[in-house]
């Protein structure tokens, strides 16, 4: 058994996970390298699992541009920092520069600005750069930090230099000098926003207020609310106006659905500079509605219980812009019990690769998307405690041996059906890994990073739906059944699995409640919980077993 990541150096486990090299430079190291302070394998591949989702969500928000590593504090003494030996060495170069015939100039010292006097953003931060080349423990530039401390390199600068304000008058005036007022032109201080006004602080109270919302629902409302501050910055709540709601939602219409990882990491803006003049699909309003929720939460919770909205005929201006989605021509269903028969036996045309032979098979006992089986491993295949998919998320400079799942959630373990096990699958995957091949479907194509199992889902459907068109009777001939009914098909049957929180755990889905608290997350990798819980309650449709037996046999040593 394989798990990613997991080392031992001695008696004790560790994590040890290469840093991508796109990230070494904010990070400022190459490997994560912890000790998990166990000598019992089975602890050791829980604790594992739990840093390999938490380095992959620092290696997103590295590449998305919100990875914090400094607080709030550090940065402020840093900027003060900046700010007095600034003051120290420019204070009076300052006044020179801005009342030349009022003041002589001094003899330089060599470290002055050549101008003190900032005329934009980028002159001051050219100049914090500058000493920040003294300074070991700096944020890098592009990253959050790096906005936040130039931000409040800002206002030491401002607050720290009174004589470039209207207060220079009276002085002037006082020594009989004439000054008709015109200022050179100088970096503008930002409308201060309270912090209470921001929408991340609102958020975090509507967060912390009373809500009967789960932790999924919430984890996706932050997502919402992270997604649009990461367009807008985080504005005071009373400037989320309808106008800038129309133009993220005119943004969102044109954002790529399913992009590669390496466009999906970019800010949004750019995700959509790339997907103009692509066919490539854009999102639906299903997932632009989602985006929304998290905000608006945060403005209803705004209005109903703070103050902080000043007009006093406000209105969410998030309303109207949830529009519902059209409903489906061809809504997706499942497979009858009769459909299932068929579609598995020898009326069907028989496929031409191993791919197209056992994709279809593993997608109808385990309930997995398709790209979740198209991209699997052969290491992922796991026979201790029991047999069993690992489907995990896998960043690798390779892109052909990265995997990428639909949500967090979908980091789970598979426990594998004993009907699959009986027809073959095991067998298969013996021959695979003797064979050398990292993928467990070495013939697809695992460049594309998008659409690796399109192939084998189109001849799928060709198959079942050639047989309908010759046997009306069958029903397999419509447009809504699709290889991801073979999804829904698991689904439905899994209803008289009982506690269906765990039917949702297997189908990849976020869960709480009561009826997995003895377990908490560590309940997605534990395949014979899983398997007692829901393989061993659910029936499938049947199926002829010993056909598709004896159709394995000829692509075992394939």
């Amino acid at each position: 058994m394989t798990v990613k990541y997991l080392a031992k150096r001695g008696n004790t486990y560790q994590f040890a996970r290469r840093v991508p090299n796109d990230i070494r430079a904010t990070l400022n190291i190459n490997h994560w390298r912890w000790s998990l302070k166990t000598d019992s394998r089975t602890e050791a591949e829980i604790v594992c699992r739990r840093h390999a989702v938490e380095t992959d969500q620092i290696i997103d928000q590295v590449r998305n541009g919100t990875y914090r590593q400094f607080t709030d504090e550090e940065i402020d003494n840093l900027a003060v920092q900046w700010g007095l030996e600034f003051q120290l060495v420019n204070s009076d170069n300052i006044a020179t520069t801005v009342f030349p015939n009022a003041f002589q100039p001094l003899e330089p010292m060599g470290e002055e600005e050549k101008n003190p006097v900032f005329a934009s953003r980028d002159a001051l931060q050219s100049a914090v750069e500058r000493w920040l080349q003294e300074h070991n423990k700096a944020p890098n530039k592009g990253t959050a930090d790096w906005d936040k401390l130039i931000d409040a390199c800002l206002d030491e600068y401002l607050v720290g230099n009174p004589e470039i304000s209207d207060e220079w008058l009276a002085i002037l005036a006082e020594r009989g000098l004439d000054f008709s007022g015109n200022y050179l032109p100088v970096v503008e201080r930002p409308r201060r926003v309270d912090q209470r006004s921001k929408l991340s602080s609102v958020f975090g109270d509507f967060k912390a207020g009373d809500h009967d919302l789960d932790t999924g629902t919430i984890s996706e409302y932050q997502l919402s609310v992270d997604r649009f501050i990461s367009v807008f910055g985080d504005l005071d709540i009373n400037d989320i106006t309808r106008e800038r709601v129309k133009e993220y939602r005119d943004l969102l219409r044109n954002l790529p659905a399913r992009p590669p990882n390496e466009i999906r990491r970019l800010p949004i803006e750019q995700q959509v500079q790339w997907a103009e003049g692509k066919e490539t699909k854009r999102i639906g309003q299903n997932a632009i509605n989602k985006n929304f929720l998290g905000v608006k939460a945060a403005l209803n919770h705004a209005d109903k219980e703070t103050s902080i909205l000043s007009d006093p005929h406000w209105r969410n201006p998030f309303d109207g812009f949830s529009k519902r989605p059209k409903k489906a021509d061809n809504p997706r269903r499942r497979f009858t019990d009769d459909q299932i028969k068929i579609v598995f036996s020898s009326d069907i045309k028989a496929p031409t690769t191993v791919a197209k032979f056992w994709i279809p098979i593993v997608l109808f006992y385990t309930g997995a998307r398709l790209t979740e089986i198209s991209q699997l491993h052969v290491s992922d295949v796991i026979l201790d405690p029991i047999p069993h998919l690992h489907l995990e998320n896998l960043d690798d400079e390779d892109p052909i041996a990265a995997k990428k799942l639909k949500t967090e959630s979908s980091h789970r373990t598979v426990p594998l059906h004993q009907d699959l096990i009986e027809v073959g699958f095991l067998e298969y995957v013996a021959s695979v890994r003797k064979s050398g091949h990292k993928h467990l479907f070495p013939e697809l194509p695992h460049h594309k990073r998008e659409g690796v199992g399109d192939l084998v889902s189109r001849d799928f459907i060709n198959r079942f739906r050639a047989l309908g068109r010759s046997r009306p009777e069958s029903g397999l001939n419509t447009k809504s059944l699709v290889t991801h009914s073979l999804r829904h098909t698991f689904r439905v049957a899994a209803l008289s699995a009982g506690d269906q929180k765990f039917v949702e755990i297997i189908m990849g889905h976020y869960v709480s409640g009561v009826s997995i608290q003895v377990y908490g997350s560590e309940a997605y990798i534990m395949p014979e919980l899983l398997a007692g819980k829901v393989l061993r309650k659910m029936e499938l449709p049947p199926v002829d077993k010993d056909f598709l037996h004896s159709e394995a046999r000829r692509w075992i040593a394939l």
